[in-house]
């Protein structure tokens, strides 16, 4: 009689509760390490113009795209020279990826590559990581005529170096171990040196050597893009200070018209409100609608300040450039609540950068990370630059090099895109926290108040320092000359 007393409908909506309980402890337990972009970003600064790629397909997601089919024609050519370069046989490669293909299947969303058996799958790796390789190499070596066979201008060599850096255009990184671990080139360049010297000086940083195994810290990146966060965030040790330049990359492409940013809205300052009403999300690093307590409250309206560069230059803080470009390289000084210095990583704002910085964000938000570096340095910049003018002070301070055009259309992006992100509030929360003593010390002190206002009125700049100078001068003749026309009048 008890096993009978829950009605039959009852029963039948546990048992697919229960089901969907564990299907979902598995998912959690298995997060993609090359996921789709989160619908939720799909729809920030329509986000598809800078996650899908322009000329070459790597992996399955865009592998069928028309748009990218000049580039498949190009893969065969360049995978065929990494093998003969490496002195492997393409039956050798083939079977070690299909050896380990239902564990490098479950990097992807299942849905996204159904179509693909597992056969074609394992082809599509050897070709696609064979054709990558070679492209590393020749690129790092400057070998010649290594990227010769086809119609392909350094315009398009360019835009497949940025390709190689989409979230959704990745191969698991032990494809690429698989493919390269057994070669034998003639020339004594490591692959895995020239991995790291691509992502590295390629894109961002400088070209000095990392100096360290890709396996560091006892845990391996997942792919390129995850490396490149690596040593973004300093992850990879044994980096010396590598100062931010202008990529190659940049340099093709920041000639074009800036028709993305154009598309940004022009409302800059409508985003300030957002950025005052965090709360927490169930999407990992987006804004959502989660309870949060007072003290996780407050710590995230001190992340998320009011204080923009120039309201806190009005209170005597001043910016340089941090001694390295890692982003987590932020600190701040202040010199007994009278001046500060905060210093930041100095980073270059141009096309292939926002790119990068975007697909970085989609990683964040999407797989199973323990911190997030990248969206909280992103956002803690972006808190500095409400107007156009605040863009400009930190060009003049070297800290932002601005090769988009418009300091109002940087100050747009940084508002339009983190108003939607939610930073790890422990980041730099000491840096934050350091800055509203500052604050609260200079308005509780009105000998500083007066001091600062004397500095940013008369010394901000070199003319109005010569101004002063040439008033007090202009005093100091008056009065003399007042007093030796007195003093020679009581002569006579």
């Amino acid at each position: 009689m008890g096993e009978s007393s829950l009605p039959i409908e009852q029963t039948i909506d546990i048992d697919d509760l229960v089901a969907k309980l564990e299907e979902s402890a598995q998912s959690q337990n298995g997060w993609l390490t090359i996921p789709k972009v989160p619908v939720t970003l799909r729809n920030i600064l329509d986000f598809p113009k800078w996650i899908e790629p322009s000329v070459i397909s790597i992996g399955p997601y865009y592998h069928d795209h028309d748009n990218l089919q000049e580039g498949e024609k190009l893969k065969p050519l360049w995978a065929k020279r990494f093998i003969d370069d490496s002195n492997q046989g393409v039956r050798c490669l083939y079977q070690k990826i299909e050896r380990k293909i239902r564990e490098l299947r479950n990097c992807y969303d299942s849905q996204a590559i159904l179509k693909y058996n597992d056969k074609q799958l394992a082809t599509m790796f050897v070709l696609d990581g064979c054709f990558l390789l070679h492209f590393i190499r020749s690129f790092c070596s400057n070998k010649e005529g290594g990227l010769n066979g086809s119609n392909f201008t350094n315009h398009h060599i360019a835009y497949i170096q940025q390709d190689l850096f989409l979230l959704e255009n990745q191969l698991p990184f032990q494809v690429l171990k698989l493919l390269f671990q057994d070669a034998q080139f003639q020339d004594s360049n490591s692959m895995e040196e020239l991995i790291k010297e691509f992502v590295t000086s390629k894109i961002i940083m400088s070209r000095g050597k990392l100096g360290r195994k890709l396996k560091d810290e006892g845990k391996e990146p997942f792919h390129l893009l995850d490396l490149l966060r690596g040593v973004l965030l300093g992850k990879l040790k044994n980096i010396s200070k590598p100062p931010v330049v202008v990529s190659e990359l940049q340099q093709v492409v920041v000639s074009e018209p800036q028709q993305q940013m154009q598309e940004v809205d022009e409302k800059g300052n409508s985003q300030e409100t957002n950025k005052k009403q965090i709360q927490l999300s169930s999407n990992r690093g987006i804004l959502g609608s989660t309870r949060t307590s007072s003290k996780e409250e407050h710590e995230r309206c001190l992340w998320h300040s009011y204080r923009n560069v120039q309201e806190l230059m009005a209170v005597g803080i001043h910016f340089k450039p941090s001694e390295t470009s890692f982003l987590t390289d932020i600190s701040f000084t202040s010199y007994f609540g009278i001046t500060g210095c905060l210093k930041l990583p100095p980073v270059t704002i141009d096309r292939s950068t926002m790119i990068i910085f975007l697909n970085l964000i989609a990683q964040e938000s999407s797989s199973n990370l323990n911190d997030f570096g990248v969206i909280s340095y992103l956002c803690f910049l972006d808190s500095l630059m409400d107007h156009w003018d605040d863009v400009q002070e930190l060009q003049a301070d070297r800290v932002l090099h601005n090769f988009v055009g418009d300091q109002k259309e940087v100050a747009q992006f940084f508002n339009h895109v983190c108003g939607k992100l939610l930073p790890d509030v422990n980041s730099y929360k000491d840096v934050t926290l350091q800055i509203e003593k500052h604050v609260e010390r200079h308005y509780n002190s009105k000998l500083r108040m007066l001091l600062i206002q004397c500095k940013h009125t008369y010394f901000s700049s070199p003319w109005s320092v010569i101004a002063l100078v040439g008033a007090l001068l202009g005093l100091f003749l008056t009065a003399v000359e007042a007093y030796t026309s007195v003093f020679l009048q009581s002569n006579y």
